[in-house]
């Protein structure tokens, strides 16, 4: 005589292999590493005092950005290369040093402004950190609202 399964394990042997595989999945994708526990760092920030040890700046060159995204120089003249700014740049350092020369770049709202970030991520290569950025081409009562601002 032969032994024919039974219905009810017949029924329960593919939940089985289920009840396997999400626990498998849970095992393998679940987190196993602990996280340590949070320490507290102690970071001592430099404290800046106002008084007769502030240094101003020295030197101070102004850049412009127009309409159609091109550097211009105080004196008018065009900037093609960033050879030709560097040369500028170093003009109006002279003996200085960057930290001692501020950077004022005037650029119109309707230039791109990736002309205006690629002009401020190459001064700050270059050492420059008082850099001051000013829209201009604003009509009279024509401002730039930014969210929250108040």
């Amino acid at each position: 005589m032969s032994r024919r399964p039974s219905l009810a394990l017949r029924g329960l042997t593919p939940l089985v292999d289920l009840l396997f595989i999400l626990l498998f999945a849970l095992l393998a994708l679940g987190e196993t590493r602990r996280v340590e526990e949070e320490q507290l760092v102690a970071v001592e920030l430099p404290a800046v005092e106002a008084g007769a040890d502030a240094v101003a700046p020295a030197s101070s060159v102004v850049l412009s950005i127009d309409a159609d995204s091109r550097v211009v120089l105080s004196s008018g003249e065009v900037v093609t290369t960033r050879a030709a700014l560097d040369r500028e740049l170093a003009a109006a350092l002279g003996d200085g040093v960057p930290e001692e020369v501020v950077v004022a770049i005037h650029a119109d709202r309707s230039a791109r402004h990736g002309a205006a970030v690629e002009l401020l991520q190459h001064l700050r290569l270059r050492g420059f950190v008082h850099v001051q950025l000013l829209a201009t081409g604003l009509e009279e009562g024509q401002g730039l609202m930014l969210e929250g601002a108040r």
